[in-house]
């Protein structure tokens, strides 16, 4: 009885380290997927499918394992990209976004609950990607922007308050005419 319950405890523990194996070489083979999806497009100027790729696994592996393939798919991407390395602020801008478009996806997991019909999930994906594209184009502009500032605060904080003016400026110019 007690040789029967040693096994048991035994093989329950070993199927645990062997999902977690599974779903870790699944992680590395989306990645691996990213990335190669990434470069398939890389030539045709305005068309990205990578920060796509990197949701789809996170929405088939979970929110944790999404942020890993999110952040490994985009730091192989990134520092082996044939156009040049980016600057490292605009690579920790990148790999915090796509860290938080693999989070969202593996959220996104769990709507298939919360919406009832196809057109409803439609709209809460699309809202959600307009979310992501909107958090790295911002992510992406602050790190340019402490790039050409020097790393000095006081350029940056300029720099973002004068470009905040001039978008103010226009958008109160729109609404006069």
């Amino acid at each position: 009885m007690v040789f029967i319950r040693l096994i048991n405890l035994f093989c329950g523990n070993l199927m645990a380290v062997i999902f977690v194996h599974k779903k870790l070489y699944l992680a590395g083979i989306l990645a691996a997927t990213c990335v190669t999806i990434g470069y398939l497009f890389l030539l045709i100027p305005n068309l990205e499918f990578i920060t796509a790729a990197i949701f789809i696994s996170g929405y088939l592996t979970g929110p944790l394992y999404g942020i890993l393939i999110g952040v490994v798919a985009e730091l192989i991407f990134s520092l082996f990209n044939p156009y040049g390395a980016p600057s490292l602020p605009l690579l920790i801008s990148q790999l915090l976004a796509m860290a938080m478009v693999g989070l969202c996806g593996g959220y996104m997991a769990r709507t298939r609950r919360l919406a009832a019909g196809f057109t409803s999930r439609a709209v809460v994906f699309g809202a959600v990607g307009l979310a992501l594209t909107f958090l790295y184009d911002l992510l992406t502009s602050l790190s340019d922007a402490l790039v050409m500032s020097g790393g000095d605060m006081g350029k940056l904080f300029k720099l973002v308050m004068a470009r905040s003016e001039e978008h103010t400026s226009e958008l109160q110019s729109r609404q006069v005419i």
